[in-house]
């Protein structure tokens, strides 16, 4: 009888456990939804609104971060990582430089996906 009562007892005591680690795996999937509606939010929050450098800001942040000679040329990506700190869209830069090389503000280089950047 004693060892029935024991083994009701570990059983017991695994089955509290076992609930213990589901209900601590569903609280850290709960977060984890919760971490990615957030990080979603505050990303659609940043290209929705680019803060202070809205429309000219962006421009002028370019055109700030592009070198003056063409064999200083950035690329894309390297301009992107200059503006970093500096909440745009996705293609806000590309459109940006677009526009910029359409002003005779700025011009490139290099071919197709090649592209080097620089202020005129």
């Amino acid at each position: 009888m004693y060892r029935f009562a024991q083994q009701l007892a570990a059983a017991a005591a695994h089955a509290a456990r076992q609930r213990n680690a589901a209900n601590a795996a569903a609280k850290a999937r709960e977060e984890e939804t919760r971490q990615r509606r957030l990080a979603a939010q505050r990303t659609w929050a940043a290209r929705g609104d680019a803060g202070k450098f809205a429309a000219t800001g962006m421009i002028a942040a370019v055109l700030d971060a592009l070198p003056a000679s063409a064999d200083r040329g950035l690329t894309l990506r390297e301009v992107e990582a200059r503006l970093a700190d500096i909440p745009h869209a996705a293609s806000g830069v590309s459109s940006t430089l677009t526009s910029l090389i359409k002003q005779g503000k700025a011009d490139r280089t290099g071919e197709l996906r090649h592209y080097r950047y620089f202020r005129l």
